[in-house]
């Protein structure tokens, strides 16, 4: 669901420097090589920002950064 959500708002297959959403699975990033943690959460704001703009959704992470060496699965 989460997923569709961020592909109805135009972010599939986004891509900012070397990290991407997918191309399959809207709700998955992917790393091209040289991805950085500073992309990947660039994108993760957007697609929460659209997502709740959109449909006043709020998406929830199921991985919450702490920060670049730290993380927490829900």
């Amino acid at each position: 669901y989460a997923g569709r959500l961020i592909e109805v708002v135009g972010l599939k297959e986004k891509r900012l420097g070397d990290m991407a959403f997918s191309d399959k699975h809207a709700n998955f990033l992917v790393n091209f090589a040289d991805g950085s943690y500073r992309d990947a959460v660039t994108l993760i704001e957007e697609a929460e920002r659209l997502v709740f703009k959109e449909f006043n959704i709020k998406l929830e992470r199921e991985i919450i950064v702490l920060n670049n060496n730290n993380y927490k699965i829900n």
